[in-house]
């Protein structure tokens, strides 16, 4: 009895000071629910242009390409509001961004998550995959896509270093199988896709 009586004048108490006052639960969400507009931002090294991974009204985010001198906006990148999340986007290069995507299958207790790392020019044209290809003949499928480590490779300036996870492969009945097991760090080109 005395803790409901308690917080009935604590809760009172509270709602006769300005600015605490009930203002409905839209207010509240508004407040302290609401998405941010913005998730990250990465400027072109020529400093030209800008990407921006950007919340959609109806759900899911947008990486969308910000060109200074005209103040011209294209979306070149995508996800939607259940099965996937565009989690961040970065310039590496001035004809090349990388994004990181994280892609969820299935429902109920049957849910996979995973990340994947893809690349596109800032027009979104040649949309690629960064990550490492899934083989048919691995005991399972790595569910990190890799992540970045340097946006500036030495030696090629259309480079990246990146993570990459590597599940051992079967060698039952084949000779091309490779014998990498484990964390890595790889350097890819991100203009022919050779990993090194």
């Amino acid at each position: 009895m005395f803790k409901v009586g308690l917080a009935g004048c604590v809760l009172a108490a509270l709602t006769a000071v300005p600015g605490f006052a009930d203002d409905g639960a839209t207010a509240l969400a508004q407040k302290f629910g609401a998405r941010e507009s913005i998730r990250s931002v990465s400027i072109a090294p020529a400093g030209d242009k800008a990407v921006a991974v950007m919340a959609l009204p109806a759900g899911g985010e947008a990486a969308v390409v910000i060109d200074f001198a005209t103040g011209a906006t294209k979306p070149v990148l995508q996800a939607g509001a259940h099965n996937d999340d565009l989690d961040n986007c970065a310039f590496v290069t001035d004809s090349r961004i990388v994004c990181e995507v994280l892609l969820v299958q299935g429902s109920g207790h049957d849910v996979d998550r995973f990340t994947r790392l893809l690349t596109v020019k800032p027009d979104g044209t040649e949309l690629r995959t960064l990550s490492d290809p899934i083989s048919s003949s691995t005991y399972y499928a790595s569910r990190y896509g890799g992540g970045l480590v340097d946006l500036d490779a030495p030696n090629d300036p259309n480079a990246v270093l990146m993570q990459t996870w590597f599940a051992p492969e079967r060698t039952t009945g084949t000779i091309a199988s490779a014998r990498k097991e484990g964390l890595a760090v790889e350097e890819v080109d991100l203009d022919s896709m050779k990993r090194k």
